[in-house]
């Protein structure tokens, strides 16, 4: 690969529909949201990522079955990804609820069937991208796809956005919903652009890449992404300290460039002009935005609350690997065990907040695959940074800087932030690049046998792409449907009840629709102080709870709509129910402060002083300041004869509500 192609290699990945295909999918990663869905960042995007996976796949074997044989490019890569892909697998379904894994958690989707159509995406790069020149198209259309992105993140700079869109305060995220993955994604780019800046043989290209170069350091200061700074400084270190092209390859890349005096000069007029730019923009516009000072200094500042909740979340993980070494949870499942695992502290400074991603790359595959998925993993990125840092056949590729700076950031920044459906496909793509880039690959020739050809067997994969692409798109339309209900929901109740009820039918495994309409029926049937839509909401949570046992806040839906029905009704067997879910959702969270509240008012309801008093004495170390919690303390030491005991819960009432007690019926 190190060779330049020949034009007529180069017409031949031009007019190749499915490297064409290839390259516009990497482009449009990134880029594909819908503003009038609930979830309108990663659901359209992994709807794209299975539907261009499924197509593409399609095409190439079926080009190849017409041919009646193709050739296979193996890499060096293939036994860690392989065995990434048979222990993802099984570790899935070993785990407590395979089927979260194969549906995607909402709003994050890495599920099994994302993993494979990342593999999928590595294989196709690997065959397609054949010489240097191949790679040198595939970083164009990135560029491409990166001037919509950054001319997004620019106008969110300024205030200009959807009106659906919840912003992060003066922080941008363009069209990749978070701060911190815009900044990841802007750490991959940033380097694969400077490298087509500066070897590009076109001077249109290098002066294009320049300006999106610009554009690009602008909206890293403007994510406010510490992670992405410090993964922009991890790129600059590995590029220096990457050993230099002999002389052989410095003369390749004279030739390939062909850079005259006057080139030479106009590039450094133009880099010159970029920083100047650059300059007169920070002092006039991000200067005086005292946030990003404040973001600045805080990145090495260790009590800053958002590094110190970090910091327990990392600490809740590791307790999670060493409890679980070998298989891990399985994919999309940390959400569901993290309750087990939050540190006193994370309570403290979190009380509801559940962490489903580890914050840390290597944390969370450790947690979803276990140690050995975790060396298969990094046995992948190990391969890369061998071949790009000090492979000979790499160092004559002169783009082999840019692809080991973007893979070098990436890996650096993820130590704190987390992988997405939004850039992971570029990612592995950017590897199957590195496998062509860094190592011979080896061929095999593969022969398909005719009636492979036949017409009774050419209906069959055409019907099976049919039930796959309905079954992709089918989710996102029931994510349509529960937008509309959420904003329906403030107008008109009989609507928004519909398109809950069609959302669930449409997507009836994805539990956050189930959380969706549950919480709605509990406000309705609030509203209308109507107990069957209270038992609608029981009935719903329950649904979900049988896909996944493990979800605290589903259990606490069913609790919450039992009681609310007893509220309405005074059927016992209401509160009964009430009380023994709650006592599930208190099983899987054990911190949840406001179902031990409940638990409280329930034995308080059934005149159980004793379990009132109990749960009293949890929320007092909880570090609840209630006069509720101290009248029950009260009442039991009284009945306990603890005379001092409950004189001192009597003045500690006054402290904190000196009116409390003329409320109450001992008065």
């Amino acid at each position: 690969m190190g060779k330049s192609s020949s034009p007529s290699e180069r017409n031949i990945f031009l007019s190749d529909p499915i490297s064409l295909f290839l390259s516009i999918a990497l482009a449009l990663f990134p880029l594909i949201i819908f503003p009038y869905s609930a979830d309108m960042y990663a659901l359209p995007k992994v709807t794209f990522l299975y539907l261009s996976t499924f197509l593409l796949l399609f095409f190439y074997f079926a080009r190849s079955i017409r041919a009646g044989r193709t050739i296979i490019y193996r890499s060096n890569f293939d036994i860690p990804i392989v065995l990434i892909l048979v222990y993802a697998s099984i570790t899935l379904f070993l785990s407590n609820a395979p089927l979260i894994g194969l549906i995607g958690e909402y709003k994050r989707y890495e599920g099994l069937p994302s993993i494979f159509c990342y593999a999928a995406i590595f294989f196709l790069t690997v065959q397609l991208v054949r010489q240097e020149k191949h790679f040198e198209y595939i970083l164009k259309a990135l560029a491409l796809g990166f001037i919509p992105v950054s001319l997004y993140g620019l106008l969110q700079a300024a205030g200009l956005d959807f009106p659906t869109v919840l912003r992060f305060e003066s922080r941008v995220h363009s069209s990749l919903a978070n701060p911190v993955l815009f900044g990841s994604y802007l750490v991959i780019t940033l380097p694969l652009l400077v490298s087509l800046a500066r070897n590009c043989k076109d001077e249109k290209w290098r002066l294009l890449s320049w300006i999106l170069v610009l554009l690009g350091i602008i909206n890293l200061i403007y994510t406010e992404s510490r992670g992405a700074w410090l993964g922009l400084v991890a790129i600059i270190i590995a590029t220096i300290l990457r050993p230099t092209r002999d002389h052989a390859t410095s003369t390749i890349r004279r030739k390939n460039v062909a850079a005259t005096g006057r080139d030479k000069l106009r590039t450094l007029i133009l880099a010159i002009s970029l920083f100047l730019t650059f300059a007169v923009v920070a002092l006039l516009f991000i200067a005086p935005n005292g946030d990003l000072g404040q973001r600045l200094k805080s990145t090495f500042n260790l009590s800053d609350q958002s590094l110190a909740i970090r910091g327990e979340i990392w600490k809740a993980s590791l307790k999670m690997i060493s409890d679980r070494p070998l298989r891990g949870y399985g994919l999309e499942q940390m959400g569901y065990w993290f309750t087990k695992y939050k540190t006193a502290e994370h309570t403290k400074m979190a009380p509801r907040e559940i962490a489903d991603r580890a914050h840390n790359d290597l944390l969370q595959v450790a947690i979803d695959l276990g140690i050995p998925g975790l060396l298969f993993y990094t046995w992948m990125f190990i391969i890369a940074f061998l071949s790009l840092f000090k492979g000979k056949r790499a160092r004559k590729v002169p783009h082999s800087t840019g692809l080991f700076g973007a893979l070098i950031g990436y890996f650096a920044q993820s130590q704190t932030g987390m992988p997405a459906v939004f850039i992971t496909p570029i990612i592995w793509s950017l590897l199957g690049s590195t496998a062509s880039i860094g190592y011979p690959t080896r061929q095999i020739e593969v022969v398909f046998p005719g009636w492979l050809k036949s017409k009774s067997i050419k209906p069959i994969p055409i019907l099976i792409l049919i039930a796959i692409i309905v079954a992709t798109i089918k989710p996102i339309i029931a994510d349509v449907y529960t937008f509309k209900g959420i904003h329906e929901s403030r107008i008109s109740l009989e609507k928004a009840s519909s398109d809950f009820e069609e959302a669930i039918r449409l997507d009836p495994y994805q539990t956050s629709y189930l959380k969706t309409a549950a919480s709605f029926y509990l406000d309705y049937s609030s509203y209308s102080q109507n107990n069957i839509f209270a038992r609608r909401a029981s009935t719903i949570a329950e649904q979900g709870l049988k896909i996944n046992p493990r979800d605290a806040e589903l259990a606490y839906y069913v609790a919450e709509a039992n009681l609310l029905d007893y509220n309405l009704t005074e059927n016992q067997m209401a509160l009964d129910k009430a009380k023994s879910y709650y006592r599930v959702a208190e099983s899987l969270w054990p911190d949840f402060v406001v179902v031990k509240r409940r638990l409280l008012e329930i034995a308080m309801l059934q005149n159980d002083l004793k379990s009132a008093a109990e749960k009293a004495e949890e929320l007092k170390n909880l570090g609840q300041v209630d006069p509720n919690i101290y009248y029950v303390l009260a009442l039991n030491a009284e009945r306990n004869n603890e005379r001092e005991k409950a004189e001192f819960y009597f003045k500690k009432i006054e402290q904190i509500d000196p009116k409390f007690l003329l409320g109450t019926k001992e008065n």
